[in-house]
């Protein structure tokens, strides 16, 4: 279970119901989530508390029970003129509350107790003394004061990161003539500035403006701003600057001495000043003493030392500072599912920046916006010109145009490629043969002296049967493999369905295997299964594959693979069995899973399956 000091209510200062304009955001790593919230310089309200609501910061908060509240504060109260707030619940009377002055964020106890019932409450603070940094709150119904960090606070979520500005040396807004661009490869884009030998001056600032730098820049917030340099100062008669900020006091920037003969990160002595309005603002460098060499500076909010060349100035406009190269894709054409969409996924990883990375991604078409690298889209039939924007660190943007057609998804081929020694069942005076200009290797021939001038009777045994499953209706046109050395006047009987059959022949000999239509016209065929039967005609003819399609166009060579090798062919007998004849054949014996068993015969009996 929690102890006293976790067991309470917990507040972070700056996700406070209300915040007053007059109040500001600040970043210190020491502090819970690493901000707090403390009371814009010049402010004093020592004698009486302030009641506008811009000097006010306001905490609303439900307790489960009714009871007497402890009630403590994680403050920074530096020295004893910034060590007090004013302090009061549920709009009662205002109280002071004083603190004993610590260089770091403790926690302080507001004297005696606040007895609170059951439901919401609201506390209110307002400034005393400017300086005074708040952090957290907590209240408890037992006395026990917090230590460290103390618990997270609820619906309040992690500060954004510190706001930091990047300025380049030689991109400077007004660059006086006295300061000299040189080249080094070490320097942040290859460049770095440094006063013209001969120009010092130790005791005030230069008054001619040709000796001063000055940088324009904005910032988000109100707030405490540190500022560094990336300097080369490598001895104490070459390591100071002076600065002012939007126009006031000039001040020494003595720059620690650099042990090597590299650029570093160096803070301004003095820092942090403070911005009092958020927007643009002014730097203004000028030399002192000559040898010292600025590469960059940095402003940022949380007194975090850059590292490496750091990021990219965003005001820059050296000639390697480039827009980004923006890529959303090939154009490119897909087909659309049965509702008539097509989902596609817009990829725009292909673009480049050059100088750093591409910070964002947008993505539009019609009214419809996306963002991020990839994006997935509902299309409808038709042209779409998608337009890719990029944008990189330096706010520097490029533009792509992907065009997607959705066109409709082609009907399914419907075709059916059958194997005839795969039929559903055989005949007995159909013989397997093995040949290597067959398909697969093996066709069916008829025996040697069997003949049928007229039409097949019903219920003959001497049939070729195959299970048809028609995937779509239409015309479908019936195409087989044949050879006959010498035609005569029907080469085979066909019928689907159990219609009447109709003869097929040729007009001259095909000694070798070749396609073959069975059928003058193509046939009306109803989506579903269907029954095809060939019976023999000709003695010697061979059977080798069938071919079934809406397209009239006969098959090459030995066609694609056939659906019907499944290995549930029915060898049919055509003689009347004895008792224990075997009349019906299963191959391969035994077989596993579903197989048909269809064959015609005269006799009334029973016949045994084996």
């Amino acid at each position: 279970p929690p102890t006293a000091c976790q067991e309470g209510i917990w507040l972070e200062a700056e996700c406070a119901t209300t915040v007053g304009s007059r109040w500001q955001l600040g970043y210190d790593s020491t502090a819970s989530q690493g901000a707090y919230l403390s009371i814009e310089p010049g402010l004093d309200s020592s004698q009486t508390a302030p009641t506008a609501a811009e000097d006010i910061l306001s905490f609303s908060f439900d307790v489960p029970q009714e009871a007497a509240y402890q009630f403590y504060g994680r403050i920074k109260a530096p020295d004893l003129q910034a060590n007090s707030f004013w302090v009061r619940v549920d709009g009662g009377e205002w109280m002071l509350w004083s603190l004993t002055p610590q260089p770091s964020f403790v926690w302080h106890a507001l004297p005696g107790s606040l007895t609170l019932t059951t439901g919401n409450h609201t506390l209110e603070i307002a400034y005393r003394e400017e300086g005074t940094q708040l952090d957290k709150l907590f209240f408890t119904t037992q006395p026990c004061l917090p230590q460290g960090l103390g618990e997270a606070a609820l619906a309040c979520q992690p500060n954004a990161e510190p706001e930091e500005v990047w300025l380049e040396a030689e991109c400077a807004t007004a660059l006086g003539e006295h300061w000299n661009t040189l080249e080094d490869t070490s320097a942040s884009q290859g460049a770095y500035l440094s006063i013209e030998p001969g120009y010092n001056s130790l005791e005030s600032a230069p008054e001619d403006v040709a000796g001063r730098l000055t940088f324009s820049f904005s910032v988000q917030q109100m707030a405490d701003y540190y500022l560094f340099a990336r300097v080369k100062a490598t001895s104490n008669e070459a390591n100071s600057f002076w600065v002012r900020v939007d126009g006031g006091s000039w001040f020494i920037w003595i720059v620690n001495p650099l042990t090597t003969q590299d650029f570093a990160w160096r803070e301004l002595s003095g820092s942090p000043f403070h911005f009092s309005t958020a927007g643009e603002h002014t730097l203004e460098i000028a030399y002192r003493q000559e040898g010292v060499w600025l590469d960059k500076l940095h402003l940022n909010t949380a007194e975090l030392l850059p590292e490496g060349m750091g990021g990219l100035a965003q005001s820059c406009t050296s000639a390697t500072n480039q827009p980004p190269l923006a890529h959303a894709g090939q154009d490119t054409t897909v087909q659309a599912a049965e509702n008539g969409l097509a989902t596609v996924t817009l990829d725009g990883s292909a673009s480049t920046d050059a100088e750093g990375s591409i910070v964002s991604y947008t993505w539009q078409w019609e009214e419809q916006t996306l963002t991020g690298v990839q994006a997935s889209l509902s299309l409808p039939l038709g042209s779409h010109s998608i337009s890719l924007q990029v944008e990189d660190e330096q706010g520097l943007t490029a533009t792509d145009v992907v065009v997607i057609t959705v066109e409709e998804a082609p009907l399914p081929v419907a075709e059916l490629w059958l194997e005839a020694e795969c039929a559903t069942s055989i005949g007995s005076k159909w013989q397997q043969t093995e040949d290597g200009s067959a398909s697969e290797g093996t066709y069916l021939q008829l025996q040697e002296g069997l003949s049928a001038d007229e039409q097949p009777a019903e219920g003959s045994a001497d049939l070729l049967t195959f299970a048809l499953d028609i995937p779509q209706t239409g015309l479908y046109s019936l195409f087989a493999r044949v050879k006959v050395a010498a035609p005569q006047a029907t080469v085979f009987w066909i019928r689907l369905d159990g219609q009447a059959w109709q003869a097929y022949s040729l007009s001259s000999a095909l000694p070798a295997f070749a396609w073959s239509s069975l059928q003058a016209q193509p046939v009306a065929l109803q989506q579903g299964s269907h029954t095809l039967q060939i019976s023999y005609g000709q003695a010697g003819a061979g059977l080798d594959k069938l071919y079934l399609s809406l397209a009239p166009t006969p098959p090459q060579d030995m066609g694609a693979e056939a659906s019907n090798c499944d290995g549930s062919t029915i060898i049919v007998g055509a003689e009347e069995p004895a008792d224990t004849e075997e009349l019906v054949s299963v191959f391969p014996n035994p077989s596993a899973g579903r197989f048909t068993l269809a064959f015609d015969h005269p006799l009334t009996t029973a016949y045994q399956l084996r």
